[in-house]
Parts: structure tokens; sequence; C-alpha cells
């Protein structure tokens, strides 16, 4: 193949002949050069495309080879016969859009080949393309390699930072792999291959069956993750997965139990609890493979979480799944009682057209006749459509539409149009068009209403570009770009990659919306370290991360200001300004368990001569898990935490600043609760979930749960010696109840103390389409009526309040589900509008009850091309009347509220108003961000934000506040922004939360 048209480029075809006419100007073609000599002839050397057949050729990749001949004859008639192992050797993208080819972008391979077995591979190195220092890289090129056994299987590896991985096989399964591993204590690595510093060496091992299905995973912690494999008398297949195990045998739960058919399907996927969460019994006592019942089949523990899945013949179409909620003692139980079903039906393609929810709400897809998706209906009845409800009275409502490719019938099936209904007619629809590029790329995208969305992508088809406009009308796809078409433009983003692929930096334009203009920019930038992650972030926050050397992290830094000249300077926060330091301690090398984390804050009177530059822990012990008073520059925060085998936490303890001694978290034994110790507790049920909560108060919150994992109850200060249905004392097992139906949570019910009634609030759900109910769809699952604790309605079903909704909260939708209707206990009637956007326009009061004050009717709000609220305002009437207040927003370029104006009386601009105005400034000293600079307030005094002191304005902490140049408060920080200290001159009055430097 050397050329492939789209159907977008096909404009005609001719059945007797087979001929295809083909488009000049339209439409994608693929085009594929291929080496036309030697033993890679064929091969594809580059891919291009075009639009239309006279268009363009421009390049998308290309590729080069390498080979290795093993000789089969060397010499004779016909000549030598060999065969050829090819190689990709090295690779080209394309970013930008070109016409010929450059290796700018290339990465360099270069394929090892077996010196006597000629066709082995031997190692693969990649070296990629320099991310040159003006995009914020080290202008070194990397390379990462990768090196293969003799049969072809990834073995070592070297990655880019130099850290190596390995994988061992036997029998064609791997049975170990090790990340960072040390070579020091393996015996088979390449010559000249040797690991660095000091590796973690984390061994993972696998073990298998006789079968070759695993059977055994240890982690490199130790952690055992076991296998076991049955089956059922009907034959139905059986895995076991045990979330640890000792080889006494023991295994720990909770266990994993599916059944699957002979179609590889799974039937049956449920949780086991053990009882105390292990079991000694022998593997072959877990199933008895003489019962077919799932349930009964079950012999290791009880089965306490479940769902099934019902299949057609073939064992592969699923038509009905089921969520248990209290799995029966056998047998399947019943819907309603035990389980709650939803239902799938399909067309004759096997296309799944029906879901129909354990609540009664269908949802119905439509496809074309290409098999896309074209429509979608709502309702609970579907009566007229094949394969729908028996009996009844249709009352699906179509709720979406979609178009492709203009409806034309060459398209290459790019989505052009949807189509959100909000009732059964065209009334309010809401409508978003899309058109593409001859890639298939949405450039724009116009709203119901605004903004638009216009995109400029490059070759490889990242959005490097998007604006957002008022109108579109000026706008010409396929010649115009956001950052060129300027008519009606609102905002503007840009996006920058380096030479790898990766983003180094985004751009946020101060698009001044009434003419488009762009009249600032704002840059958020990232540095990398050699594996792609993130070493230091500029934008809103300043900070730094650090990895160690699986890539953890260990240390995050936020800081004021940086010292960095170059790449160099990156990794390490060496005469930085520090504002605040995380620490991350893990168990080990081999542990992914937090042992400790260390958060240290900045003192507040930590600057000007002499001030602390770099960490603020210089860690002069060398020791993750030990903080020593004497290097800490700061108010440290410690916070330790205990595991179990599983790696769950079983308790958190806070220490604060231990009083300013050394503390030290290797070997910590967990202390008793205390002022000083805040300890929180958490104990799991063997279902595995948290079962409770004990607070550093020892105040115990306990949750029960369904057999769905639903929460049942829950009880605060719970006591197991205290009669929790009912207690004596109001402070003793405070519970509260929540009980389902259908999969909807009906019921919360807050337990009274004896002699009291209960307190219950019943959810009642489910729609009729029309009136009475006055909703435009029908469904299972809207929440209808409300009732609470003190209603003297009686009614139960969607049916009763339909008739009756007196004393209760009843609702009413529209077809996308949105609130249009809400009638209170009391009787008021509220009436919900909203625009193309989905956006609340108008919420009217059509019915006032007796008694309540009508001063206001009607809520209002309008919105300005950013979709942001621009007007809100109140009315005496539902519709018409009077303005009884109203608020106003504007806002600037960079998005920030510039005014806010107030009028208690009516609208804005119609008499008395207050205002509140603002103005800000961009600040790219330190972090790059826009922060308030001005505050103009109702009277016409201006209150200066100052930045001045210390380094506020590269924290762009507000130091002062001013007026006329009187300082009419101060603040002092601790860390990036805890305040601390609060300074007001003119009436000589400070407030402090500290004490010391050294207690801080």
């Amino acid at each position: 193949v050397t050329k492939i048209a789209t159907p977008a480029n096909c404009t005609g075809y001719t059945h007797s002949s087979g001929a295809i006419t083909a488009s000049t100007s339209a439409g994608l073609i693929w085009e594929f050069t291929r080496s036309a000599s030697g033993a890679m002839t064929g091969f594809v050397t580059a891919k291009k495309y075009r639009e239309g057949t006279s268009g363009t050729l421009y390049y998308d990749s290309e590729v080069e080879y390498a080979q290795s001949d093993l000789d089969i004859i060397a010499t004779g008639n016909p000549g030598a016969v060999y065969v050829t192992r090819p190689a990709i050797d090295d690779t080209t993208r394309y970013p930008q859009v070109t016409t010929s080819s450059s290796s700018t972008y290339e990465s360099a391979r270069t394929v090892s080949f077996d010196g006597t077995d000629k066709l082995s591979v031997v190692s693969d190195q990649v070296t990629q393309p320099a991310i040159t220092t003006a995009n914020n890289g080290s202008n070194s090129a990397l390379s990462a390699t990768q090196y293969y056994t003799v049969d072809g299987r990834p073995s070592y590896a070297k990655a880019r930072d130099g850290i190596l991985s390995y994988q061992a096989y036997t029998n064609g399964r791997v049975t170990t792999s090790i990340e960072d591993a040390d070579t020091s204590i393996l015996t088979d690595e390449p010559a000249g291959l040797a690991s660095t510093g000091t590796p973690f060496h984390r061994v993972t091992t696998y073990a298998y069956d006789a079968e070759g299905r695993l059977d055994l995973t240890t982690a490199p912690d130790g952690q055992k993750t076991k296998h076991y494999y049955s089956k059922l008398a009907d034959g139905r297949l059986v895995a076991l997965t045990y979330a640890d195990y000792e080889t006494t045998p023991k295994f720990h739960g909770p266990v994993s139990y599916q059944v699957s058919n002979q179609a590889g399907e799974v039937e049956a996927a449920a949780t086991v609890a053990l009882t105390s969460n292990e079991s000694t019994a022998a593997l072959t006592a877990h199933v008895d493979e003489s019962l077919s019942d799932p349930i009964t089949a079950m012999d290791l523990g009880e089965i306490v979480r479940l769902t099934t899945s019902l299949y057609n013949e073939s064992g592969q179409t699923l038509e009905e799944s089921r969520l248990y909620f209290d799995v029966p003692a056998s047998g399947a139980g019943s819907d309603g009682t035990n389980y709650d079903a939803s239902f799938f039906g399909y067309d004759d393609s096997g296309r799944r057209t029906r879901v129909k929810a354990p609540h009664g709400t269908i949802t119905r897809t439509v496809f074309d006749a290409l098999g896309r998706r074209a429509a979608r209906w709502t309702g609970t009845n579907d009566s007229s459509f094949a394969g729908g409800e028996a009996s009844g009275t249709d009352n699906m409502v179509k709720t979406e539409a979609i178009e492709y490719d203009g409806n034309a019938d060459d398209g290459n099936n790019h989505l052009t149009k949807r189509t959100l209904f909000i009732e059964e007619s065209a009334t309010g629809q809401r409508v978003t068009t899309t058109t593409h590029d001859v890639r298939g790329r949405a450039l724009l995208q116009t709203n119901p209403t605004a903004p638009h969305q216009f995109s400029k992508y490059d070759n490889e088809g990242r959005a490097i570009a998007t604006g957002l406009f008022s109108s579109t009308a000026s706008i010409v796809v396929g010649t115009d770009d956001p950052t060129t078409e300027s008519a009606n433009r609102l905002a503007l983003s840009e996006s920058f990659f380096d030479e790898v692929g990766e983003m180094w930096k985004s751009v946020r334009h101060q698009i001044d919306a009434a003419d488009g203009s762009d009249d600032d920019t704002l840059e958020q930038l990232w540095w990398r370290d050699a594996e792609g992650r993130v070493l230091k972030e500029d934008g809103p926050q300043l900070a730094k991360t650090f990895y160690d050397r699986i890539g953890r992290t260990t240390h995050r830094f936020v800081l004021c200001e940086d010292n960095d000249a170059a790449y160099a300077d990156v990794d390490d926060v060496t005469g930085d300004y520090v504002l605040e330091e995380y620490q991350t301690a893990y168990e080990s090398g081999t542990s992914d368990d937090v042992l400790m984390s260390v958060r240290i804050d900045r003192l507040h009177n930590d600057w000007g001569g002499g001030s602390t530059t770099g960490a603020l822990d210089t860690n002069a012990d060398i020791d993750a898990l030990l903080v020593t008073a004497a290097n800490l520059a700061g108010r440290p925060q410690i916070t330790c935490s205990w595991h179990d085998r599983f790696g769950r936490v079983t308790d958190q303890v806070q220490y604060g600043d231990y009083a300013g001694a050394n503390f030290d978290g290797d070997g910590l034994s967990l202390p008793s609760r205390s002022d000083t110790a805040l300890v929180t507790t958490y104990s799991y049920g063997t279902d595995g979930e948290v079962q409770s909560t004990t607070d550093p108060r020892a105040l115990v919150a306990r949750t029960e749960r369904d057999d769905a994992g639903r929460t049942t109850k829950e009880i605060k200060n719970y006591s197991s010696g205290v009669n929790s249905g009912n207690p004596a004392n109001p402070d003793d097992n405070q519970t509260v109840r929540y009980e389902y139906v259908d999969g909807l949570r009906t019921k919360i019910v807050a337990d009274m103390p004896s002699g009291e009634d209960d307190q219950e609030t019943v959810y009642i759900y489910g729609t009729t389409k029309g009136t009475p109910a006055a909703s435009k769809v029908a469904s299972g699952h809207l929440p209808r009526g409300t009732k609470y604790p003190d209603t003297t309605n009686t009614g139960t079903t969607s049916a009763n309040i339909d008739s009756d909704s007196s004393d209760v909260v009843s609702h009413a939708y529209n077809a996308q589900g949105q609130e249009v209707y809400r009638k209170d206990q009391a009787g008021n009637v509220f009436e919900i509008e909203y625009d193309d956007a989905g956006r609340e326009t108008h919420r009217r009061v059509t019915t006032l009850a007796s008694g309540f004050d009508g001063a206001v009717r009607r809520q209002s709000r309008t919105y300005d091309s950013l979709r942001r609220a621009s007007l809100v305002t109140q009315y005496d009437a539902a519709t018409s009347g009077n303005a009884t207040d109203e608020v106003a927003y504007t806002y600037d370029g960079w998005g920030g509220v510039t005014s806010y104006k107030q009028d208690k009386d009516g609208a804005v601009g119609a008499s008395g108003f207050y205002e509140m105005a603002y103005a800000y400034a961009k600040a790219t000293t330190g972090r790059n961000t826009v922060r308030r600079s001005q505050m103009t307030l109702p009277g016409g005094k201006v209150v200066d934000l100052v930045y001045t002191v210390d380094k506020d304005a590269s924290c762009s902490r507000v130091s002062r506040l001013t007026s006329a140049g009187v300082i009419l408060a101060g603040y002092s920080y601790l860390g990036a922004g805890r305040v601390v200290r609060t300074t007001h001159p003119q009436p000589n009055i400070a407030s402090k939360a500290f004490t010391d430097k050294c207690v801080g």
C-alpha cells in the first residue's frame, strides 16, 4: 500500500468499472514512501499526507532501518543465500508542518546484533534529541537502552537517568522483575553495564502452576499475593486471589473470588471475608467442587460483596447484571430482596441499544447505517422500540441527536453536530457544531451560547493554542488561527512542547474583550529531569520537587525566589528562598509505606540580613527519619503513620513541632493519645473497608455497610457496650441509618433517644412525563418528592405525589434532568428556566403560599460571553415587575472581578448603588501570577495592597494595606501564606500567633 484516500476524498464511484473519482482539493490522503532496493525493499520509510490529490504533501514521520544478515549459503549457484533481520534504526517526528525531510526531531537508535547468531538483537539504544536550554532543558541528548535475551525477551534496561531494571524468565515466563537493579548482586549483566550509587534492588518474584497460571507474586516488601484455581460442578472456572499468604499455610483476606464461564466471561465476582481475616484451611477445602452454586460452593468464608452477570447462549453477550445488597444463603435470590438488576438489549448487529437500570429508567441508543451512535432516548417504557417493554404506553423522549460530516455520505466520521433536547420538541434545543481540519481535529466548536472555542494544533495533533470567542462571524476555518484572529476574541492560551514532546511552557494572554487585542501575557514554566518528571515549576506557585531513585517524591519546596542561573541549578535549592518544605520518608527502598511526613514553614522573622537560603532542614544528620532541631530554620509539623501487613494506615499521629526537640521516627512505637501526640486510629472490617475511626479524643465513629458496600449506618461516639439501637444517653452511639431501594437512597433515619420518635427523611423517586407532574421526561431515578420528619403526607410513590403533593418538597425536570419545578411543603411553587447553555436564567415564585413575604418573586441571572455571572437581579413579580435589588459584576482581561456593584433598592444605575472596584497587576518576580493591587471602597476611599516588605513582592503576599500613604494594617506570615501577626498602627493594636523563634 502506497496511498490511502479517505472517504472525504472520494467524490464518485462507477460500479460497472470500479473506478473511483478523487477530489483534487478535498479529503485526507495518506501516502507511504517505501524502500525500493536491498533487503528492506517495501518497508515504509516515510508517512506523509495531503489534502486532495493536488494538495501539498507534508511529512508526518520517517523511519530508518538497520539490518543483520545471516548467511545460509555463502557462495554457489545461484549465489549467496542469507536471512535478514531488520530493526528500526532511527525515527523522526515532525511537530511542525513541513514539506522537506529533517533530522531536528530524530531519535537515533543503535541496534546491536549478536556476533554469532546474527538474527538476535542484543541491545537497542534510543537517543532522544537534546532539550535545549531555551526550552528549559539540559542541552544534552539522553539515551535509554534495552537489552534482550538470545530468544528476544527484554532483560536489562537502562533508563535515561541511569537506573537499571531487570527481568528473568523460566520456561518463557517472567519469574523475577527487579526495579533499580544492583549489578553487584546479579551475575548475568551485559559487559560494561553496572549500577551506580546505592540501588534499592526492588525484587518482585512470580511463580506459576503446572498449567502456566500465575500462582504466587511476592512483592519487594515481602507481601505475597496467592492465587488458586478450581471449578464448580457445572464446569465453570473459579479463581481466588488472597491479599497475603504464609507458607504454613495461612491465607489472609479479604479474598477476591471470580467464577467464569467457558467463554471466558466473569459470571460472578465476589469478595470473601474470612473469620479474623485469616484461614489455615488447605487450598482444596476453599471451594466445594461438587456444587454448582457459587455461594454454597464457597467454603472458605462469607461472601460480603457479590455481582453476577447473565449472558446469552454464546456466553459473551451480557443480558443482565445483578448487584447484591443482601447475599442469600444459596441460589440467585430475588430482585429487590437480594439484588438490584440492570438489563441490556442489543440490535441484530450486536450493538448495545438498551439499558434498563434497577430503578426503571431506560436509556436507548440509536445507531445510523454506519454503526455510529446517532441518538439517545430516555424514559421508563420503550414498547414502541424493538426489544422494548412488552406492554404499556411508550414514553421515551429523545434527549440527544448526533450528526457526522454534516450528514454527507462521503465523510470521515467526524462528529459535526450534537443536539440536546430539553423536551419532546425542538423548543429550547441546545446545538453544538464542530468544524474539523482535514485530519479530523476539532478546530472550531460553536456552542449554543458564547464562548465558542477555536483551536490550533501542531503537526502531531497537540493543541498549541486555544481561543474563546464571543462570535464566530470573523473566523475563517483553515485560514485563521486563534493567535492571529482578534475580532470577537475573549481569551487565549498557548502550549509549548520541547524536543521530546513534553510541555515546557504555557502562556495565558490578557485579552481586551472590547477589541480582542492581546495586551499582556503570563507564563507558566516547567523544568524536568531525565525521566520527564517535573523538577521545577514557575507559575501560580514557584516550587521544586525532588525524587528518589525510583521516582517517589521525597521533598517538595515552595519557593519565594530561586537562585537558578542554569539547568544544573534546578535540582537543588542552594541559594533559594524556601517558604515551605515538605519531606516524605518511606519505610525502605523496598516498601512504599510512608512512615513520616514533615512540613517545615519559614518563620515570620527569617528575612533581611543573615536570613536563611536553601533548605529549611539542612539534614546534616543524613537521616530521613530524624528531625534534628539544630538543623531546622523553620517550624516543623511532624506526622507519623503505622501500617498493617497490607500497607493500610492503621494509626496516624500528629506531633506538631515536638516542642522544639529532636524527633527520631526510626523504630518509633505507637504512643498513647495525649495533647502532644494526636493519634487517629483506623480499623478495618473483614471486607477490607474502614469500619471505624478513632480520633485523638478517643471518640469512635463507626460505619456499617450492606453487601453492596453502601453505608447503612453511621454511629458517632460509638461504644460496643451501649445499646446502639436505642441509647439511654443521647451522647452515646448517635446513629443515622440509611435505606435503599432499586439502588437509590430512599430514607435517612436519625435514631432518637428512648421515648422520642426517630426522625425520618424519605426520598421518593420517579417522574411522570407531562401533567400533573410537569416533568418533560419520565424517569425512575430523578427525585420526585422529599418528605421531612414532620410531614403529614402519607404518600410513598411518585404516583402518590402526582395526585397529592401537600406537605412535601416535590420536583419536576426537563429532558436533560435539570430541575424546572419545585414546590415546597408550604405550597410555594418555584419554576426554573435555563438558557441554551444549560445555565439558570430565571427562578420564579409562581405560587406564593399564605404567610410568606412576596417582596421578591423572581431572581434572574445574566451572563457575559465567557459564561460568568454579570447581573443577578431580583424582582417583585414572577414575570415582568420591578427590580427590587441587583448585583453587577465586571471583569478584566485576566478574569479578575474589577467591579462589584450592588443596589439594594432597584437595578444598578437606576438609583444610588454601592460599588467595590478592584485593580490587578502581573507579578513575575518569584511566582508568576496576577494579584490584586488596589481596592476602591463604596465611599471612594482607595486602599492599596502593598507587597514590598521583606520579600513579599516575590511571594505575592500582602505586606500592608495603605490609603493615601497611611498604613492601615500590616501582616507577617508563617510559611507561604499563614498570617501569624496583624498590626494596626493607627489604633496601635496588634495580634500574633507565636511566642518566640524557638517554639514558633
